[in-house]
């Protein structure tokens, strides 16, 4: 008799737990339509002064949706416009996104979710009008150079575990950044380029340590970087100058066939000059939505103008 009860409460339980997570998902859908609808004014609304009265409600509608118990494992994987991005090992998520003004610069936005029982938010608040870009400024979620990220890998230094956060910056008219950024929690508080773990070795075997690493290009310009767990490092575009005469100058660089990469070894990231055996038929897709607004004005990221299988 009694084990005929403890069956039969396992099964109420499963039951009542099935249909809770069968309301979580009715929620996290609504939510995600909301936040869809949000994010098409910010990414297609002509009107910058729309755009920005949609950031306006967009920030305290996601802070209330990431509030909701189970939300960690809700991947909002529809909403086109916004950056969901897990760890590999799911301590957290990053969320991004971006304004773009009629200036052609960009406003970045974004926040870490820690996995918790109760929401853990660190807003990050995008410092790169007023801070130049530097390879080894170590920086804060109250200081944080804005961009979309839209890939994370981990690994141990000293039986600490650091991260390598990719990340793109659609930056004005004339270029966009990609790169790469070392991060750590200390003390449980996210550091943006806390360690110099990116190696770059000249052909005199001269080292340079970098926090962050960042290639510049032409706007419109097919240009990857990410990880490929085939090659096992990070692949990209070795860039030039389309004209000698621009030599120096970023907005006018382009890929020219070949590639450069980073390997894993020692505890960082080694410089590989080049990479032979890489193909063109590698992606390089953040998970991000297709453009509106004008091509060459209004410029938002799109992942189809990486390299693809096409």
């Amino acid at each position: 008799m009694k084990v005929i009860i403890t069956i039969f409460t396992i099964i109420v339980f499963a039951v009542s737990s099935l249909q809770l997570c069968a309301q979580d998902d009715d929620l996290f859908k609504k939510c995600e339509d909301s936040l869809q609808s949000l994010a098409l004014v910010l990414g297609t609304d002509s009107v910058e002064e729309n755009r920005t009265n949609a950031v306006k409600d967009l920030i305290p509608y996601l802070v209330q949706t990431l509030k909701h118990k189970g939300s960690f494992s809700y991947p909002f994987d529809s909403v086109n416009g916004m950056s969901f991005v897990y760890s590999p090992d799911s301590t957290f998520r990053l969320v991004t996104f971006q304004l773009r003004r009629d200036d052609g610069s960009n406003r970045y936005f974004g926040a870490i979710q820690m996995n918790s029982d109760e929401l853990k938010l660190f807003p990050l608040y995008d410092v790169s009008d007023t801070l130049p870009f530097h390879c080894n400024k170590i920086l804060s979620p109250e200081k944080w150079y804005g961009s979309i990220y839209y890939n994370i890998l981990a690994h141990e230094v000293d039986g600490d575990k650091i991260y390598t956060l990719f990340g793109f910056d659609a930056n004005d008219y004339w270029s966009n950044k990609k790169f790469i950024e070392i991060m750590r929690f200390e003390d449980g508080k996210p550091v943006f380029g806390s360690d110099p773990l990116i190696v770059v070795t000249d052909s005199l075997g001269n080292s340079k340590e970098y926090n962050r690493f960042f290639i510049e290009y032409k706007h419109n310009s097919n240009v990857g970087m990410n990880y490929y767990p085939e090659d096992d490092m990070i692949v990209y575009d070795h860039l030039k100058p389309f004209k000698k005469k621009y030599d120096g100058l970023y907005f006018a660089y382009i890929p020219d066939g070949s590639y450069e990469g980073f390997k894993w070894e020692n505890e960082q990231w080694n410089w590989v000059k080049k990479v032979f055996h890489f193909s063109i038929g590698h992606r390089d897709d953040p998970p991000m939505p297709t453009p509106v607004l004008d091509q060459e004005k209004q410029k938002l990221y799109d992942p189809r103008s990486s390299r693809s299988d096409d």
